[in-house]
Parts: structure tokens; sequence; C-alpha cells
């Protein structure tokens, strides 16, 4: 048995809360996992989560969550293009590494009637509280057992998780997460708009913290986005692992808890070489290694993606290329097309995403480039593939 006795600043009032026995009834299996409730947004739209927690009415206690610390750095661009790579900053990414899931304070494997969030939208400082009700549906699926596969073996598990994804206009879309599968409840309107968020500050205390979503505009804006006006078609997508991951709807579920709408294995095609892409007329292979000239510029560059962005080299190795033949090759076209040494450094990187599938925004954070060697390098691109 585990006993807790808390605290809990609800809806502004200081409330004190009884200590809370959680005991293991017969419904409850005991392998059941503690429940947890995760937070992810668009990247452009940051937001800060102030506190989280669940209730249940008939066995009288509350669980408050640690923290969501993780947030802004879960949701952040580079974060998720590691992992999905057509996420473009705008809509939802259902994976764990785009959702910060802390763990209760204590804590049970019991299921809340309701859970509440607290939040913070930080483009407008506006303050909402989320409440999701479990119906009896939704619990009984959360205490289903289930099971996936995974290396040929069935890995036993249970849709554990609630998944909400914060939208710029302080509605909410929550999934029930677990298994391997996302499932979609529906999209919640603001259950409170505050003046202050959980822990009292007002818009006037978080004006310096602000600046984070002034940072992501700037992101989107050097990107060649707009975050204003919303563009909600943008917004409304939902990106996930097609190759791993089922995302269901709440009706493929009957009331027990059973899936009733299975969807087929995913079958990934597999991708087509991609040597020379976007490189047409380059020249063939050299039969001979490259001798470098260690005062030169091209060296030089070499060193650097290197040990700066080693990924981007393997890449054009894996794609059957001579990653130095193909740089010394991209500055020679680069000079013959009369650039300086600091826009043919912008080819020839230019040249090597060129042919790979290595995402720009990677490659610009890994080299630090500047927004208008960004610009260069989309332009180059645009110029190499057309």
């Amino acid at each position: 048995m585990i006993r807790q006795c808390k605290r809990a600043l609800l809806l502004l009032t200081l409330v004190s809360l009884p200590c809370v026995a959680f005991t293991k009834v017969p419904e409850v299996p005991q392998d059941k996992p503690k429940w947890r409730i995760g937070v992810t947004a668009p990247s452009f739209y940051p937001i800060y989560v102030s506190k989280a927690y669940g209730v249940n009415e008939e066995e009288d206690w509350t669980s408050l969550l640690f923290n969501h610390t993780a947030v802004l750095r879960r949701i952040s661009l580079a974060n998720i293009q590691g992992l999905l790579s057509d996420y473009d900053g705008f809509g939802i990414a259902l994976n764990p590494i785009a959702i910060d899931f802390p763990y209760q304070i204590g804590g049970t494997n019991h299921l809340p009637d309701s859970i509440y969030v607290y939040w913070t939208s930080m483009h407008d400082l506006k303050f909402y509280v989320t409440k999701f009700d479990l119906s009896n549906k939704v619990k009984a699926l959360m205490m289903k057992k289930k099971s996936y596969r995974y290396a040929g073996s069935d890995i036993p598990c249970y849709i554990n998780d609630f998944s909400l994804g914060m939208l710029p206009n302080g509605h909410v879309k929550v999934w029930l997460s677990g298994c391997l599968e996302y499932i979609y409840v529906g999209e919640l309107a603001p259950f409170k708009i505050m003046q202050q968020d959980y822990n009292g500050f007002k818009a006037s205390d978080l004006a310096s913290s602000q600046q984070v979503a002034v940072r992501a505009q700037k992101q989107a804006e050097t990107l060649g986005h707009k975050v204003f006006p919303i563009p909600w078609d943008k917004v409304n997508k939902t990106y996930w692992r097609k190759d791993i991951t089922h995302v269901y709807s709440l009706d493929d579920y009957n009331d027990q808890g059973d899936l009733i709408n299975p969807k087929p294995e995913p079958v990934i095609p597999k991708p087509k070489p991609i040597t020379n892409r976007c490189w047409k007329d380059k020249q063939p292979e050299r039969t001979s290694r490259v001798k470098w000239d260690r005062a030169s510029p091209q060296y030089e560059l070499q060193r650097i993606l290197w040990n700066y962005a080693p990924e981007l080299l393997k890449q054009v190795i894996q794609a059957g290329n001579d990653e130095d033949a193909a740089i010394i090759e991209a500055w020679q076209e680069a000079k013959q097309k009369g650039l300086n040494d600091d826009l043919s450094q912008i080819w020839v990187i230019s040249r090597l995403v060129g042919l790979t599938n290595y995402s720009v925004e990677t490659v610009s954070k890994e080299l630090k480039i500047k927004p208008e060697g960004i610009r260069t390098l989309k332009q180059n691109l645009t110029e190499m593939c057309q």
C-alpha cells in the first residue's frame, strides 16, 4: 500500500487534500503500470505546463505529476525531425520523442475519473485549464491487457497513458497511448480560461519567457513559413512512424475495450537508391583516392564536416558516393560559377545534402549556418533538384 498526503492549489484556491491511501482492488491488474499524462504541441507554438494531476471522486484521491520540464526540448523542430523527417513544425507529432511524460508523485495504477492540465500558450500568454473526463469505455480500454509484436515475440502491455496535443487556440486533442498505438478520443475546448497559471504567475510575470515564442516564430520565418494567421490546415495534421505505430480512433474499439476495426500492418516500400540524386551530371567515380592540399579551403571544409556534421558525410558514403571526390568536384563547380569561398562552402553543402535525404534544418543547426546562408542553401537545392 502506498500512502501519500498532498496539498494542492485547485482552481487557484488553497485546498488541503486528505491523506490518500492507494490500495490494490481486484479489478485493477497488478501488472498494470501507473498512468501518465503526456503533453506535446506544435514546434512553432510553444507552451508551458504549470501543473497536471488526476482525480478519482469515488476513491477520494488526487494524484499530482512531477513538473513537465522537458516540453520545449521535446517539441523542438530539430528533436522531432530527427525521427520524423517530414515534420514541418506545425502539426502534432505522435511519438515518445515529442511528448513529455513525467511520472506521478508517488502515484497509483488506479485510473482517475478526470485529469486536469494547467498550461500557458506562450505566443499570446493565455492561461488555460484542460479537463478530460474518462468515460466507461475509455476506462475499459485502459484496463484491457494487450500485446504487441517485437523481435518475433508478443510483449504484454496496456494502453496506459494520456497524450495531449495542445493547440494555439487553447483547444487540446486527446489520444490514449501505449502498445505502439495512439487512439484518438477527440478535441476539447478549454475547461477554464484563467488570468494566471497554476502557480499564480500572470502575463506580466512571464513577459521575458515569451521570447521562446518569438524565437519559434523567427525560426519558422527563416524556413519560409508564416505562423500567423494560424494555418489550421497544417496545425491539424498529425505525424507518426507509419512503419511502427498504429493510429486508431475510439470508435475502432467496442465498449469492452476490444479492437473491432484492426488495420493491416503497414507495407513500407523499399526506398529507391539515391546515388547522385540532384546531381545528374556528376562526374564518374574516381578510381584513385583524392590527394588533399591541407592548406586548401576544401580540406578545411571537409574537416569541419567530419567534426560537426559527420552523419551527413556518412549518408553520402552510404548512397554510394566518394565524399572526398564530391567535395572537390562541388567546389570546382562553385568556382566555375564565380562564387567566393563563403558561397562555395554553401554550394558544396547543398550538393552533399542533394546527394542524400539529410535535413536542411539539421545540417544548418550542426554547422550554425546563418539565416541568409540557409536561404542560399535552399535556393541551391531548388536549382539542383528541379
